[in-house]
């Protein structure tokens, strides 16, 4: 999991948690909000987004031998 670079004003939220099914499996999410306060619009082409709210969830699955 890591964290993009970001330009502009505005402020990102972001939430992890840790599940430990069994002592093999973990499964680790992470769901984040950005908002920026300076733009309409995010991005530009095909990955435009209209709004200036980005939401991304994230998931990473671990098996442990």
């Amino acid at each position: 999991m890591s964290f993009g670079s970001y330009f502009g004003e505005g402020i990102r939220y972001a939430l992890v948690a840790r599940l430990e099914i069994s002592h093999h499996l973990l499964v680790i999410a992470k769901l984040g909000s950005t908002d920026y306060f300076d733009r309409t619009h995010i991005s530009s082409g095909l990955q435009e987004i209209a709004g200036s709210h980005q939401m991304d969830l994230e998931v990473q699955v671990k098996w442990k031998w």
